[in-house]
């Protein structure tokens, strides 16, 4: 039985002036995705008996408003499982505790002007409030809630034929594992969540093939004062053995070594969330990422900040206004990705955002 159904859809007015070495990049538009992603879906339960229930998520977007075709076959979560006293097991499309982890420790975790989320999706990060941690072809548990403690875990499997006889196929298939820990008491909230992709992609079965494997470890915690509610995180990235370059989820590409390397990475961010009035709220956050990257000369640094205004109208209405800013160090030209306009600036050179929109969900 379908017991719940949903919409969310937001439009977002974006000016993207973006400075670079030898002038200044412009972009005006209607962009989706200001305060989370547009969505449709359908969730249900049937009751087994004994305290078991059979469950299930379907959902799917993106609606948007460019002049290309709504996105509709896009699966966001999708998946079936049971729950019951021994917790949740479910398995298909769906969200890794990682995921979890980004939205609970800050205040604007999948929203355009979130400071974490512009950095996570230049770097190739995968502990974000966004697509690139949700994964396919996985099994994961949720255990009961032990005196504030509950627990996660998933495993996405590559599903890609290995063999060294068979043609096409590959030496290691890619998997990966997210685990995930929380604790939650009163207004003090703490966790932890790790995240490694394995053989990323598969490894070919040619000569001189290197895996490519990434680490990610992540601590975070908030507190509520009532009068404002803050947040920190911090986060470990690892990346060994890549070959040629480093994606982020928008397509820029950001590293290149001929012969494979190593990264290390650290992202820190501070946040708070200031309540004004009923019905509004302020958001801050500031994050800094840098790294050190193999061979001379490589190592990256930038800062981000980011802020917004939410008034809700009601339950299912929120308008927004909001600004960041990306300050780009040396050898570091990060930026804002295909649903902002896709520029971004030159090594050194900084950017900034300005929108402002409604979400509607039903």
């Amino acid at each position: 039985m379908i017991r719940s159904f949903w919409l969310v859809r937001r439009s977002t007015v974006t000016r993207l002036p973006i400075k670079v070495t030898g002038g200044d990049q412009k972009a005006y538009g209607l962009y989706s995705g200001g305060l989370s992603g547009s969505r449709l879906g359908f969730k249900g339960e049937e009751a087994l008996g004994n305290g078991l229930k059979a469950i299930f998520v379907y959902e799917f977007g993106n609606l948007d408003p460019s002049t290309q075709n709504n996105n509709i076959g896009q699966s966001r979560n999708s998946y079936v499982g049971l729950s019951g006293g021994f917790g949740t097991i479910i398995a298909d499309r769906l969200n890794s505790p990682d995921y979890t982890f980004a939205e609970a420790y800050n205040p604007i975790p999948d929203a355009t002007f979130s400071s974490q989320q512009n950095i996570s999706g230049n770097n190739s990060m995968t502990i974000i409030a966004d697509n690139a941690d949700r994964l396919n072809n996985t099994v994961a548990y949720i255990s009961p809630n032990f005196s504030g403690f509950t627990g996660k875990i998933a495993y996405a499997f590559g599903e890609q034929t290995t063999g060294s006889n068979v043609p096409g196929a590959f030496d290691s298939a890619q998997g990966v594992l997210g685990l995930g820990l929380d604790y939650a008491n009163g207004p003090l909230a703490v966790g932890l969540a790790y995240h490694n992709i394995s053989n990323t992609g598969g490894t070919p079965n040619t000569v001189g093939a290197r895996d490519f494997d990434q680490w990610e470890l992540a601590i975070g915690g908030s507190y509520d004062f009532k009068i404002v509610k803050l947040f920190a995180s911090w986060q470990n990235l690892n990346q060994d053995n890549f070959r040629t370059t480093l994606n982020a989820t928008n397509g820029q590409v950001l590293t290149a070594l001929a012969n494979g390397g190593s990264v290390d990475g650290n992202l820190w961010n501070i946040a708070g969330r200031i309540p004004v009035g009923a019905n509004g709220a302020i958001n801050l956050a500031y994050s800094q990422y840098y790294n050190n990257i193999s061979g001379p000369n490589n190592d990256q640094r930038v800062s981000n900040y980011g802020i917004d205004y939410e008034y809700s109208f009601s339950k299912r209405t929120t308008a927004y206004v909001g600004l960041n800013y990306m300050d780009n160090g040396n050898n570091t030209s990060y930026g804002y990705g295909a649903t902002t306009a896709n520029v971004k600036p030159t090594d050194d050179n900084s950017a900034y955002l300005l929108g402002a929109g409604i979400r509607h969900t039903f």
